[in-house]
């Protein structure tokens, strides 16, 4: 009698294994990337543009707007204050200008950084900003270099409903084949004829893909070269996803996406770029910000089918 209750005990953690690793394999990580998008904001930065004639003179300003993604990074699952994004998303570079045909040098102030709180926070055609609905930011970090376009920013306050995302911690345990997804708010996806950003989390988008490849160093383009550990992948990603996160399918942050190489007229032959966590987790330990690594849920077998088994060897 005992050795049949124990053959009716290990069939029963058997089968329930079986049946737990099928509904798994069935989600593919799909409910993680849903979940992942109340860790996403959309991020505004104002900019105030000078320009200057060939003899450097000036000539007239006028305010420029750019916007991109950041991920809320602290106590996983918790709303947070704390948001990365990358360098380029908060910063701009003097360059020329080209106003009505004719060139100018520009040089450019930031004048603030947002994080938007809902798709009425920002008009893009008037410039106007619903303070009620945005969060002003301060840049703590800005990285420095090719290798290192990263940004992290503090709101004023925390952001009411958007939390922390664990990142990974083993970064050698991300291979070539695997599944991630990018998670964002792509400039694509304005599609409001009144000029509002769309910024709510429902408005998050989410493409998935595969990793391609893994490069200590990236040629992408012949004017731009990403160096250090890029992850070039198959997640579809533009211009507004930048600083957005790139997530496995336990919901954890592998890389930031910053950069699209479009190889030509066909979307087939883009290659998408995410720098490796590691570059956000080294700013963050060098401002002594915390942060959650990702920990798998639970272990083991579920508790029910263990309990019934045990219920079964004591009858």
């Amino acid at each position: 009698m005992k050795h049949r209750c124990l053959a009716l005990f290990m069939a029963v953690l058997m089968t329930t294994a079986l049946l737990t690793g099928t509904a798994q394999a069935a989600d593919n990580g799909d409910t993680a990337a849903r979940e992942a998008r109340n860790g996403v904001v959309r991020i505004l930065t104002l900019i105030k543009q000078d320009l200057y004639d060939a003899n450097q003179k000036y000539v007239g300003s006028r305010t420029l707007s750019s916007t991109g993604t950041g991920f809320g990074v602290g106590t996983a699952g918790k709303e947070t204050d704390v948001f990365v994004t990358n360098r380029h998303v908060v910063t701009q570079e003097s360059d020329i200008a080209t106003v009505n045909g004719v060139n100018y040098y520009a040089l450019y102030t930031i004048t603030g950084v947002y994080v938007l709180l809902d798709s009425f926070a920002f008009n893009g055609n008037t410039f106007e900003l619903d303070n009620s609905r945005s969060i002003p930011c301060t840049v703590l970090y800005v990285g420095e270099g090719e290798d290192a376009d990263v940004a992290i920013l503090r709101a004023a306050e925390p952001v009411q409903g958007r939390v922390a995302l664990p990142l990974l911690g083993d970064e050698s345990s991300l291979q070539v084949t695997d599944k991630v997804s990018s998670l964002g708010y792509p400039g694509s996806s304005d599609a409001t004829s009144d000029g509002y950003k769309l910024a709510d989390i429902d408005d998050v988008t989410v493409q998935t893909g595969a990793v391609a490849r893994i490069s200590d160093k990236s040629s992408a383009d012949v004017n731009s070269t990403l160096q250090g550990r890029v992850i070039q992948h198959s997640a579809a990603i533009n211009s507004g996803n930048s600083g957005g996160p790139l997530i496995d399918q336990n919901g954890a942050v592998v890389g930031i996406n910053t950069m699209v190489f479009h190889g030509g007229s066909d979307s087939i032959t883009n290659a998408y770029y995410a720098i490796r966590i590691k570059y956000a987790k080294d700013a963050l330990d060098s401002l002594e910000i915390s942060y959650d690594l990702y920990k798998p849920k639970g272990g083991g077998l579920p508790i029910i089918p263990i309990a019934g088994g045990a219920v079964i060897v004591v009858i």
